[in-house]
């Protein structure tokens, strides 16, 4: 019997970086997952005295995020250097109007569009130092110190602040740095 963790990934890129974390090669981690395509899905890590430190801090994260976007399977720009900067977050696009829900359970910390760039914008803070941040919103379901339950419509897409099209730009934060939140979401979209 195995002893390990399945992971969802969106891409192959995410694939490496996972394999990169776990101290693994991209060659092992496909010998352990024969079935991967490059696709979104499910890859297995596995545990042993080796990966032990890595996994630890990967599993036992204290967060476990739902996909704030139900409308929308597709994510069209991935966590990462992006146009020679860093991506802090991913950018889900759906229709303008698309329900965007609360990734976990917290407590509103911000709600407005004061930061322009971002336009309108919730940060739920969550247990164990963890924020996450929706951004571009076109419309803001809940005000700063609102309790919030995990699928609970938050806001709806838009393409406010600076912006290409309606879309979710969603991050995940530990404290102050910003971790891919593809690598915390446990249900495939």
């Amino acid at each position: 019997m195995k002893s390990g963790k399945y992971v969802h990934v969106a891409s192959f890129k995410e694939f490496s970086s996972l394999a990169k974390r776990f101290g693994l090669s991209v060659k092992e981690l496909k010998n352990m997952n024969p079935e991967f395509t490059s696709g979104p899905q499910w890859v297995f890590v596995p545990m042993g005295a080796a990966l032990l430190e890595n996994y630890r801090n990967f599993t036992f994260s204290g967060i476990d995020l739902l996909w704030p976007v139900p409308a929308s399977n597709t994510i069209s720009s991935e966590f990462g250097e992006r146009w020679g900067k860093n991506h802090e977050g991913i950018d889900i696009p759906a229709k303008t109007g698309s329900s965007i829900l609360a990734a976990e359970d917290g407590e509103v910390i911000f709600s407005g569009n004061s930061l322009k760039s971002y336009g309108k914008m919730a940060i739920i803070k969550h247990l164990d130092g963890f924020f996450t941040v929706y951004a571009h919103a076109s419309k803001l379901h809940v005000k700063k110190g609102e309790k919030v339950s995990r699928g609970q419509v938050i806001a709806r897409v838009g393409s406010t602040g600076r912006s290409t099209g309606p879309h979710l730009h969603f991050e995940l934060r530990k404290d102050t740095r910003a971790l891919n939140p593809q690598t915390y979401i446990t249900k495939a979209p």
